[in-house]
């Protein structure tokens, strides 16, 4: 049994369901469709209130009547064969031209994106849809196709390979070459990495056409990762300043060199970050160097060579640049970098930084502990900026560290003349996965007295227990982990 309220007219009356009404009687009969529409019920009704009110009691019961038929598909239009063989003449690869035996398909096509030629395809296909391998001298990978339903077009995806795209600089290799400048810390190139940023957003945004609420629309935050639509926040890679140096443009050179293969950019719409940003730094005026964002260099009076402190975990790779500050007319020069074999090895030879600008750099890294540099130009280079990058990988363990000793050997102006130089020696600190050094309470570079003290504390239980404070590594912090922060402290 239930009850309705509602308004009674006197007059024929529709709704939402399709009623079957006795205009000006009592009572109707018809199918409630919501609920089944097998069951027929009556319902009486009785005014109230002069007539304008009106309330529903009613009851139901199952009938044998047939529902009407339900009315049948219009038949599909089948405009072009329903299959992937065919000679496909324009399409984002060139000529496709498919052939399909059975479940087995094969292809050839004449130029992959427009620009990597030629190439061959094999794969299954299942229905209307094609999954595969293709290959061709400049790359390989897998390829997906969808057939539309009237059989004339097709879409879909490819990736490539990883192995054969190694070269772009994953983040434990040196960056890739680009002879223009350096990506870190050029500005003329952050400006281009900027603008490429840019179009990969836009792209991004345009094929992503899920909600982006909460979230808001896809964009990179300061550490350069993707945050929007359901990602809420990303901090900062836990490599961020012994990899990247805390440099945004560092990030987004070493991860996104394969961005632009990924399928919310479809069918090369973004072109590879490398050839973006070398060709946006080509076109651009000449533009006299600036220091980079992320790299704040000392205060000196005086021409200066400086190599930077870096901290890195063990088994990581990580880039020292060098730089030359307060350069006045510098044409040629040769400086040594000496270090510690047993705490890191210098992996390749050094790259030039932007300051060379086009002059000639070479460099030797055959001996062990010692690394030999030179470089020449027929005009003098001045003002601030980098000169070279030493990629080392630390093979040391945490706590370790190397200084990078600098000894300048041969130094010329344009005229000749040898100029005065200081130098400012770097280091490699290796670091645990924490981002500190074995017994460093608050995160110091050096250990001390306090850090001893604190690690007392621990053993006390008057302060949280870290295990970086852990000397002798048998799973706890005692008075004997304070003893030994003491001999380091004061270098015993």
């Amino acid at each position: 049994m239930g009850c309705y309220g509602g308004i009674w007219k006197d007059v024929t009356t529709s709704g939402t369901s399709p009623l079957d009404y006795k205009p000006g009687s009592g009572s109707f009969t018809g199918r409630f469709v919501p609920f089944n529409m097998h069951d027929e019920f009556t319902i009486p009704l009785r005014t109230y209130d002069g007539g304008y009110g009106a309330s529903v009691e009613y009851h139901y019961a199952p009938t044998n009547e047939t529902p009407p038929p339900k009315k049948p598909d219009p038949p599909k239009v089948q405009k072009c064969p329903d299959t992937f063989e065919r000679d496909w003449v324009k399409t984002n690869w060139g000529r496709f031209v498919i052939h399909v035996s059975g479940t087995t398909a094969s292809g050839e096509y004449t130029n992959r994106d427009g620009k990597f030629g030629p190439g061959t395809m094999t794969g299954t296909v299942t229905g209307h849809q094609l999954e595969g391998t293709w290959k061709d001298a400049n790359g390989e990978g897998t390829i997906s196709l969808t057939l539309s339903d009237d059989g004339c077009t097709w879409s879909g995806w490819h990736f490539v390979s990883p192995d054969k795209t190694k070269q772009l600089g994953p983040k434990s290799e040196p960056l890739p070459p680009i002879p223009v400048g350096d990506p870190c810390s050029d500005p003329g190139m952050n400006e281009c990495i900027d603008k490429w940023i840019k179009l990969a957003t836009d792209l991004r945004n345009k094929y992503d056409t899920s909600d982006p609420n909460p979230n808001g629309p896809w964009r990179l935050n300061e550490y350069g990762i993707w945050v929007g639509h359901v990602v809420k926040a990303a901090g900062k890679h836990a490599n961020w300043e012994t990899v990247y140096h805390s440099n945004r443009y560092c990030y987004v050179w070493m991860e996104f060199q394969t961005e632009h293969q990924f399928f919310q950019y479809y069918h090369g719409a973004l072109p590879p970050l490398a050839t973006f940003v070398t060709d946006c730094h080509s076109a651009m005026p000449p533009q006299p160097p600036r220091p980079p964002i992320a790299i704040d260099p000392p205060l000196v009076s005086r021409m200066t060579l400086v190599a930077y402190k870096r901290k890195v975990q063990a088994g990581e790779m990580v880039q020292v640049p060098i730089w030359l500050l307060k350069g006045a007319d510098v044409a040629n020069m040769n400086f040594t970098v000496a270090y510690d074999p047993s705490v890191a090895t210098i992996t390749d030879s050094l790259t030039g930084g932007y300051l060379l600008d086009g002059a000639l750099l070479d460099s030797n890294v055959k001996t062990s502990g010692s690394i030999l540099v030179g470089f020449a130009r027929s005009s003098g280079i001045s003002g601030d900026g980098p000169v070279a990058y030493a990629q080392f990988k630390a093979v040391g363990k945490a706590g370790d560290r190397t200084p990078l000793t600098l000894a300048v050997t041969t130094i010329n102006n344009t005229g000749g003349s040898v100029p005065a130089i200081d130098l400012i020696n770097g280091e490699i600190l290796i670091v645990g996965p924490e981002g500190l050094i074995p017994g460093s309470c608050e995160g110091g570079d050096t250990l001390t007295a306090a850090d001893a003290w604190c690690a007392l504390q621990m053993s006390v239980n008057n302060r949280p227990v870290k295990m970086v404070m852990d000397m002798d590594h048998d799973g706890k912090v005692t008075s004997r982990d304070s003893t030994l922060i003491l001999q380091k402290a004061i270098g015993r």
